[in-house]
Formats: structure tokens, sequence, C-alpha cells
């Protein structure tokens, strides 16, 4: 690609960025044909500046329908630590959570037995959902319970209920800590199936730990969001 093609897609990309950010969700967007004419320019160079808006998260191709504006990314708050549900509800977000799997007899794997401080060949909860919201999957999430919970845990209670409130209730305790990281990283092949992109497309991953005061464990897990759907926000004081 030479400077002069790069320059051009980019400057369609903001030009197109600063439209549909002004455009209701669903709006149709003018055909790559009718945008080549506009932009006089190829299609190849619409489709490289299309590209770049649906990684962005800005627009959804849709096939036998054609190129639509996609809703506003929603907000998740890292910072001060709120548990999903509690934060989308608090926001006014609707959403739905579907539980994919749970098996309350699960050999743990090895970052997970660390997590939880229990033994190698100990047993776990795991509990594999995904949370919706206006229809499309902005996360899936991989959670793992110790056998002293897991055994008494229901998965149907999380359709309308917060997961961190059912474990505080389990353990007779509130949680009082958290512990977590994240990263971005490229899909896995499982996790692309999940959130339906591309596999090696990048995603968002917080992993956590959830601590009782006494610093017992009582769950790990990952949640694993869509950066074209979701952005984050944190708020707290500045150290210098």
């Amino acid at each position: 690609m030479t400077a002069g093609a790069e320059i051009r897609y980019l400057a369609i990309y903001e030009a197109l960025k600063a439209r549909v950010q002004g455009m209701p969700a669903n709006t149709l967007l003018p055909t790559e044909n009718e945008l080549a004419e506009e932009f006089v320019v190829s299609r190849v160079t619409i489709r490289q500046a299309l590209a770049l808006l649906n990684q962005a998260g800005l627009i959804e191709r849709v096939r036998g329908k054609g190129t639509i504006v996609s809703p506003p990314k929603i907000v998740r708050n890292n910072i001060p630590m709120t548990a999903l549900e509690d934060d989308f509800r608090r926001q006014g977000i609707q959403f739905e959570t579907r539980v994919l799997q749970y098996e309350a007899d699960f050999r743990a794997p090895p970052n997970v037995a660390e997590a939880l401080k229990i033994h190698a060949k100990d047993k776990v909860g795991y509990l594999r959902l995904t949370r919706i919201v206006n229809r499309q999957i902005v996360c899936c999430e991989h959670r793992y319970l110790p056998a002293s919970l897991a055994s008494r845990f229901d998965p149907q209670t999380v359709l309308s209920r917060g997961l961190a409130h059912v474990v505080s209730e389990l353990a007779n305790a509130p949680i009082d800590q958290v512990e977590f990281e994240t990263e971005i990283l490229p899909a896995d092949i499982e996790t692309a199936g999940i959130l339906g992109v591309a596999p090696g497309a990048p995603v968002f991953q917080n992993s956590f730990v959830y601590f009782l005061a006494d610093e017992t464990p009582v769950e790990t897990g990952k949640i694993i969001y869509r950066v074209d759907r979701c952005k984050f926000r944190a708020v707290g004081r500045m150290r210098i």
C-alpha cells in the first residue's frame, strides 16, 4: 500500500466516523459503490475505511442488509470495583445472562487451584456464561468456586441475581477484597466462537479473585469482553 492510498482511506475513515457518531443505531449507510462515488475513490479504499469502522465497533456489516450503525458501546466501570451485574443495573443497562455450562465436580486448572489455595488435584465448580445487551453478546465469563460452595450452588440463580451476592450467601460472609488484572489478548478459538469474533481478534480480559475478610478466596475467574462493544472506565483518587 502506498502512502497516498493509506492517507486516503484513513481520511475517509475519519469522515465516516464523524458521520456515524451522529446517527441513530441501526441506520443504514450508503452502499460501497455510493460511498466510492461520493469520495471519488475505489471500492477497495472504501472497504478499508469500513473495516476500521467495524473494528472500532461503530458499524456492523449485515449480510443481505448492508452496513448499519452500531449501538453506542456500553461502559464497564472497573474502578471503583463493582460486580458486573450491579454495575449494569446502576447504569440502567438491560442485560440477559445465559448459562452455557456448569459442572460442580470440575478438575481445577493449575492457575485456579493456586488462586483458590487448594491442592492441584482438588475439584471445583466451573460456570461458563455470557452477557447480552441489545441482543448482542458483550462478554463471556469463566468462573470457579471451591468445592465447599460448588456443591450447594444452583447456576439458575445467576439468571436473576449477581453471582457475587450468591457466593457471599453461600459463604455466610460478605466478599471483602478483590484482586484483578487486565490484559488485551488475541481471542482463542473457544472464546472467538462464544463471542462471535474472528480467532485472534483483540479482546479485553479481566482476571479476578474474590476474598472474604479473613483472606479466604471464594471465587476466581475471568471475564472476556468484546472491545468493539464495550469501553472501560476507572474513577479513583490520584496518588503521587
